[in-house]
């Protein structure tokens, strides 16, 4: 219904549902009082849930090809997005102890090159990211992972090959190809090569820098893939209170990532470093040698500072809306 007034609060559409925007942050920001420690039941629960997860996107990434979407650019933000924060936030939480974050930090960042379509280069960089998840070349690529790098080459495939969003023989033959390549050609004719391509250069460089070193590379590209994730959702954060109505005088939007978003979202790089800081030099934690817990640690970090962001923007909201209502009276 169309009204002169500007929409109080951006809202979330479920069906015939609407959350208001608000009302994201606020659950955010009381869900640790209601989470409890996780068991191993409560892991594995988790685990199932990721891989239902991973496929409802995959199942969304197929409608995308198949349903005509004709509309430059649509669906290819959200995608994107929502596949890198399950992989940034669930892989972690689930993999203890693990010895290499390369499977599912690999095909986080294929799914982040993705987004720029109109740089041909970045859409075979993806490709080769996703390859070996999607081949399952390593024992430690869980379900989840395989089948969000499957979306993701089934997606890039579909993109190289040129084709007009649709149901055609040529799209069937885009997804099918990686589906079939990965669950048939791979058992059959190139565990043997695959294996070799990926144990070789990694002896190599074990045997030239050392094991530990080779952790130590992987480090700094875990905590930019899991600070991605932190910056990410700061953004979907930004967008869920009524700024425009209230600096500007206009009808709110549905909550979504743009580049105003972003901005905003930007807080929560200075508020991860100080967590970080609070830890590590106030708090006293060790530091970790084992690869696994380094990345918990920095799961733990911007689970924090992520909840920081939410109770500042709640705070700047709330002085908004007062000062709001104190200029009208």
């Amino acid at each position: 219904m169309a009204s002169d007034e500007p929409s109080l609060y951006p809202s979330v559409a479920l069906g015939r549902l609407r959350i208001p925007g608000p009302a994201i942050p606020i659950i955010l920001v009381g869900s640790p009082f209601f989470v409890r420690r996780q068991t191993s039941r409560q892991k594995k629960d988790l685990q199932n849930l990721l891989v239902v997860i991973h496929l409802l996107l995959y199942i969304y990434n197929l409608t995308e090809i198949f349903g005509k979407k004709e509309k430059e650019g649509e669906g290819d933000e959200t995608l994107p997005l929502l596949e890198h924060l399950v992989l940034a936030f669930g892989e972690p939480a689930l993999q203890e102890g693990q010895t290499s974050v390369w499977p599912y930090i690999s095909v986080a960042v294929g799914w982040i090159l993705s987004r720029a379509l109109a740089h041909p280069q970045r859409v075979w960089i993806s490709i080769v990211l996703s390859l070996p998840s999607a081949l399952r070349m390593s024992k430690q690529v869980n379900v989840g992972v395989n089948l969000s790098a499957l979306s993701l080459l089934t997606r890039m495939t579909f993109v190289v090959s040129g084709s007009e969003h649709g149901l055609s023989m040529a799209n069937v033959a885009g997804v099918a190809l990686p589906v079939a390549l990965a669950r048939l050609c791979y058992p059959l004719f190139l565990r043997k090569l695959c294996r070799a391509l990926q144990v070789r250069p990694r002896r190599v460089l074990e045997d030239s820098i050392g094991e530990q070193c080779l952790k130590c590379i992987q480090a700094p590209f875990a905590v930019f893939t899991v600070a991605g994730a932190g910056w990410i959702i700061s953004s979907f954060v930004f967008s869920c209170f009524p700024w425009r109505r209230l600096f500007n005088e206009e009808a709110s939007r549905a909550p979504s990532w743009t580049g105003l978003s972003f901005a905003g979202g930007v807080v929560f790089l200075p508020l991860f470093s100080i967590v970080k800081f609070m830890r590590v030099r106030i708090i006293g934690r060790e530091p970790a040698a084992d690869l696994g817990a380094f990345v918990q640690y920095q799961l733990g970090d911007c689970v924090a500072a992520t909840w920081w962001v939410s109770v500042a923007y709640i705070l700047l909201w709330l002085g908004s809306e007062a000062l709001s209502w104190c200029g009208k009276m």
